[in-house]
Parts: C-alpha cells; structure tokens; sequence
C-alpha cells in the first residue's frame, strides 16, 4: 500500500490553527489574571500592566469594561493634571494675546521686477480683474507673454500680461486718467 507524501501546506496551517488556539487561551488566561489582580484592595494598574507586559492605558481599558474601580486615584491625578494643563494654557494665551494683535502675516509680495511703477502701484485684487479681461479678450497675445515668461508663477504673470499691455498703450482708466493731467502740464 503507498502512501501519499504529507501535504506541508495543510500540515503547516494545522500548527499554525494549533498554536493560534494555544495563544488565544493563554491571552485569555492573562487577562483573567490581570482582571483578578485588579480586583485586589490597593491594585496598582501600573505595576499590573508592567507585569503584563502591557500599557497601563490598556489595563485600565480592561478594568473599566469589567466594571472594575481599578486605582481611583489615577482619575483624580488626571483631573489635577488637566486642570493645571489647561490653566498653564490659558496664561500663555493671555500672554501671548499682545503679540498676536501686533503680529501680522506678511503678505507674499510677487517679484515686480521689470514692472512699470504704475502698474506695480496698483492693488493686486485690480491686476488680477484686468489679467483676467486680458485672458478673455487676447488669449493668443496672452500665451505669448506666458510663453515669453514660462518660469514666472501666475501672481507675476498676471503683472506682466498687465504691464505689457499698459506700455503697448492699454491703459487701464484709473492710470489713464492719472497720464492726462501729466500730458497737460507738458503741452
């Protein structure tokens, strides 16, 4: 009669189901041991856990599932804790109020190298608008400028598109009107 040689695949996954089970009972056996160690009158969970070989935060977890009082004085130094961590807070930010009033942000300032001083006076919320009708009403003479300027982000592109066109005479109306009283006083 021949025998099939033994599969170790099957052979490997019964150990593996074997020792699995043997873990499962002797994790449930510590548990019980902990939880009865709990139980005790002056049971530190900190020392348990250390026993253990677990964290005292995963001790107490336990306690507190199993309904166990386990070391009323941690939630009172917790308490104590927390309420000098939040007063220790509150002063710093009391402390700490006048400089943030002072303290302001600064804004990030586009490269404006290049850029005619009129346009470069202008708000950037304005140069954004005219970049944007530029966009709209020349995209091909506006590709070329971003063509021309393929490395400038798009804070100083918008100044460029601007600038190109306030020099080629596209004059927005508040710097055209600002150039009329100045060709005046020269004629």
């Amino acid at each position: 009669m021949t025998t099939d040689p033994p599969d170790p695949i099957a052979a490997a996954a019964a150990r593996y189901k074997r020792d699995n089970d043997k873990a499962k009972a002797s994790r449930q056996e510590l548990t019980d041991l902990v939880l009865d160690a709990l139980r005790e009158p002056d049971a530190k969970p900190i020392d348990i856990a250390k026993r253990a070989e677990w964290t005292p935060a995963y001790v107490r977890k336990l306690a507190r599932e199993q309904g166990i009082e386990a070391d009323p004085s941690y939630k009172a130094r917790t308490e104590k804790a927390r309420a000098r961590i939040l007063a220790e807070a509150s002063m710093q930010s009391a402390a700490a109020a006048p400089r943030q009033q002072v303290t302001q942000a600064v804004p990030d300032l586009p490269d404006l190298t290049g850029i005619s001083a009129e346009v470069g006076a202008l708000p950037y919320g304005r140069i954004e608008e005219l970049a944007r009708s530029a966009k709209t009403r020349e995209p091909k003479w506006v590709e070329d400028i971003r063509q021309e300027h393929s490395d400038a982000d798009e804070r100083r592109l918008n100044y460029l598109i601007v600038d190109t066109g306030f020099r080629q005479g596209r004059k927005p109306p508040e710097l055209a009107e600002q150039s009329a009283p100045e060709k005046e006083k020269t004629a």
